[in-house]
């Protein structure tokens, strides 16, 4: 027999707030993304390309690689871009290219 209504524990299982790794991310706001814990960015002929570490739901994180035509593109659009369809870097490409995260909460 439930102590609760099923509503009530529906209720506080969606006020729980996720697993984190408890660091800090770029603004959803600025890219359109949530999750973004580091990036580097490179513009040159023509082409933007970025590497970025993107935290994951279950207090993990992933980074991934990726390019776009620069023309019409802001830094902000590579980024979410290469979080969305960018390469994965496999653990210890991640690991050298992002030292100060947490190599262990990596998401193969």
């Amino acid at each position: 027999m439930l102590d609760r209504a099923p509503e009530d524990i529906l209720r506080e299982e969606q006020k729980r707030q996720p697993p984190s790794l408890g660091l800090p991310h770029y603004s959803k706001e600025d890219f359109g993304i949530d999750g973004i814990l580091n990036y580097s960015y490179w513009n040159t002929g023509g082409m933007a390309m970025a590497i970025v570490a993107k935290e994951g739901d279950v207090a993990d994180w992933a980074a991934y690689i990726g390019a776009t035509q620069s023309k019409g593109q802001s830094e902000e659009d590579t980024v979410r871009w290469v979080c969305r369809k960018g390469a994965k870097l496999s653990r210890d490409q991640a690991h050298r290219w992002f030292p100060k995260l947490p190599i262990e909460a990596y998401r193969e």
